[in-house]
């Protein structure tokens, strides 16, 4: 809430993490049932890069990400 529309999201690394998978969209069960294959998967991120830039959000939507 009260985001604005060009956010960088960013996470803490996971402690034995090697990389990490982003997972971005607006259904909120297809975000945390996607697999690679899925189109809310976003990529890998290595260590020293945990951001996202999604591009610039729609107003007035509902977004989810999960950091695998």
């Amino acid at each position: 809430m009260d985001v604005k529309p060009t956010v960088v999201l960013r996470w803490d690394a996971g402690a034995v993490a090697a990389l990490h998978e982003v997972y971005f969209g607006m259904d909120l069960e297809a975000v945390a049932g996607a697999t690679k294959t899925s189109p809310e998967y976003k990529g890998q991120k290595v260590l020293g890069e945990e951001s996202y830039d999604p591009g610039k959000l729609m107003l007035n939507t509902a977004y989810y990400w999960r950091i695998g």
